[in-house]
């Protein structure tokens, strides 16, 4: 079992961080195995000079000549030098770890708590050169209202040597999908506070499982989610009634989405493809509170939502997204760090939301695979939940083709 540090991010006024090792793991007898760091102010100013970096980072990345990822088998050897942007990256990210490690209050106390912090990562960093498993997860108690909002912390960056990035660029294994990017380094995930599992789940039943998929359309510059809805029931319907259900008209969305997440018996998994440049308002706003609302907190039951194409978690299309879904205990949230246009990448999050579903491993394990397999584009998503829980057996294959085929169709009528 892997070690944990837990950062809380707390927003109350000021941001402050706190740590905790390993808080909920009493096998661990050693009390160091247990320390716990006062919490400290971190400078905000500095945190969000980082998070546009890495945004900046993540963009030129997005930009490149990638192929088709909707069939990412077929894409592997074609994908485009990154390297310059993957240095840019790093960068960014080693500035956002050194602005999480450091604090803008200059009293001694403060500074005695982040040496001794910053000393344990550096023997974290040796453990794991060790081959001792780490795991860093983020707990927002309570939601930024106020800039910065959301961090990227997953794309913190360390080098194996500890050292700042050369000037030249990193080493190329510490930008390799087992180097020093956190998110896989580390397999850190946010969530909210009070999302706690105990355990990971078992294997779910895939005869339990509704899949809907939400594709928006932009049409004369405006944005449309209700454009297309994709259900698939795997105890009811086989793959040839997989377009049984398509919403065309705005009304529709809304009815569908209930009727797929308002069930209480089965696993919800929910793919969203979001993209427009006028962000969406008004009757069609996706109302996740409501999602919440018509979920409970029902024990036994799953849902994972994927939003892919738009960075909702910055908050362009409300806050809601970010703080309902990571209150929900037994839920996934998997959602993009940066703006994705590139036509080659529409819908490269279903193949996230696939992988996932037929991998039969925890979330947590499932997309660090998912980001290998994909590397360096996969490092777009977060995961914004707590990673532990969600296993699945895989839906029919049968099901996971037709609907990458209805997919395909929709991408050659938009592009």
């Amino acid at each position: 079992m892997a070690q944990v540090m837990r950062l809380t991010i707390e927003t109350k006024g000021q941001m402050t961080a706190m740590w905790q090792k390993n808080p909920d793991d009493p096998s661990l007898n050693d009390p160091a195995s247990h320390s716990k760091w006062p919490a400290y102010v971190l400078d905000a100013f500095e945190l969000e000079e980082a998070a546009h970096d890495i945004d900046e980072a993540l963009r030129s990345l997005v930009g490149l000549d990638w192929p088709d990822m909707l069939s990412i088998e077929d894409a592997a050897g074609q994908r485009p030098d990154s390297d310059a942007e993957m240095i840019a990256l790093a960068r960014a990210g080693q500035r956002l770890r050194q602005a999480l490690l450091n604090s803008g209050s200059p009293d001694d106390k403060t500074q005695r708590v982040l040496a001794s912090l910053r000393a344990c990562f550096d023997e974290i960093r040796r453990d794991s050169a060790n081959g001792t498993e780490w795991r860093v997860e983020v707990i927002y108690k309570g939601f930024p209202d106020r800039d910065p909002r959301t961090i990227p912390w997953g794309l913190c960056f360390e080098t194996a040597s500890g050292e700042d990035v050369a000037e030249d660029g990193p080493d190329p294994e510490d930008l390799g999908p087992s180097g020093g990017f956190w998110c896989q380094k580390y397999c850190l995930a946010v969530r909210g506070v009070d999302a706690h599992i105990e355990k990971v789940r078992a294997a779910r039943d895939h005869e339990f499982v509704e899949m809907a998929l939400l594709i928006e359309k932009e049409a004369g510059g405006r944005s449309r989610i209700e454009e297309s809805l994709q259900q698939a029931s795997h105890r009811t319907r086989g793959a040839e009634k997989a377009n049984e259900f398509i919403a065309e008209e705005p009304h529709a969305y809304k009815q569908l989405l209930n009727e797929v997440v308002g069930q209480k018996q089965r696993d919800t998994y929910i793919y969203l493809s979001l993209l427009s440049e006028e962000r969406l308002g008004g009757k069609g706003r996706i109302d996740v509170p409501e999602i919440k609302r018509l979920r409970g907190r029902e024990s036994g039951v799953v849902m994972l939502v994927v939003l892919d194409g738009d960075a909702v978690i910055r908050g362009d299309r409300g806050h809601s997204w970010l703080e309902n879904l990571m209150a929900i205990a037994e839920n996934g949230l998997i959602a993009t760090e940066v703006d994705v246009d590139n036509p080659a990448l529409k819908f490269f999050g279903f193949q996230a939301l696939t992988h996932i579903l037929k991998s039969g491993k925890p979330l947590i394990k499932a997309i660090h695979d998912f980001r290998t397999l994909t590397w360096p584009i996969g490092l777009i998503y977060g995961v914004y939940c707590n990673p532990l829980h969600i296993y699945v057996d895989p839906p029919r294959l049968a099901d996971i083709a037709e609907i990458r085929k209805l997919l395909q169709e929709r991408k050659n009528v938009t592009h």
